[in-house]
């Protein structure tokens, strides 16, 4: 007979099997599933907050990826873990997401007052950083995909090529795109702060 999964407080990925927790979710115990929900919420959302740049978009998003991945889990093949493959659907789901919102026309032209920056000490200005936000939000959907994955979140190129379903050599060619659109984009800010991106 098997053991009921048991949710304690504060649940780490660490602290569970993910075999068994599978095979509970696929026999539709709803319990394993909020265990595996609770896991990884966090990552998820972060994931698509990053690459969305809107909190209601990853939110909206985070839901779909969790039903998706309910809908699919007995497909999962066990290739890579369960970050992993979460990883993967919430980052093709935001492409899509993206993509749409380029074809919508949704996003617009960065607007930068350059002026106001330009006199304003970069330290203290908090608006630095949400022109940086729409700068690179600005960037075409797959570039700014690799770019967020790369820089912001930390992945090797290999994840980001297996995330996305690309080659290597076109990570990096995106990631390189990416810090040069940036630079151009960016050019009005002081030389040692282009250096960081």
């Amino acid at each position: 007979m098997n053991k009921p999964v048991l949710v304690p407080l504060q649940i780490q990925s660490s602290d569970i099997n993910e075999d068994e927790l599978l095979r509970e979710i696929v026999r539709g115990d709803r319990t394993s599933f909020r265990v595996f929900f609770d896991i990884y919420k966090r990552d998820v959302f972060t994931t698509a907050h990053r690459l969305l740049n809107d909190i209601s978009d990853a939110e909206d998003a985070s839901q779909e990826v969790f039903l998706n991945a309910f809908r699919n889990i007995g497909q999962f093949e066990r290739k890579s873990s369960l970050r992993t493959w979460l990883r993967k659907i919430t980052v093709n789901l935001c492409i899509n997401r993206l993509k749409s919102r380029e074809f919508r026309g949704k996003k617009n032209s960065v607007e930068i007052d350059e002026e106001r920056l330009s006199y304003t000490p970069l330290s203290e200005d908090a608006s630095l950083i949400r022109t940086i936000d729409k700068v690179v939000d600005s960037l075409p959907s797959n570039t700014k995909t690799v770019f967020v994955l790369k820089a912001q979140q930390g992945l090797r190129h290999e994840e980001i090529a297996y995330l996305m379903d690309i080659t290597i050599g076109t990570s990096k060619s995106q990631y390189a795109h990416a810090r040069l659109l940036l630079r151009e984009r960016l050019s009005f800010l002081k030389e040692d702060l282009l250096d960081e991106v």
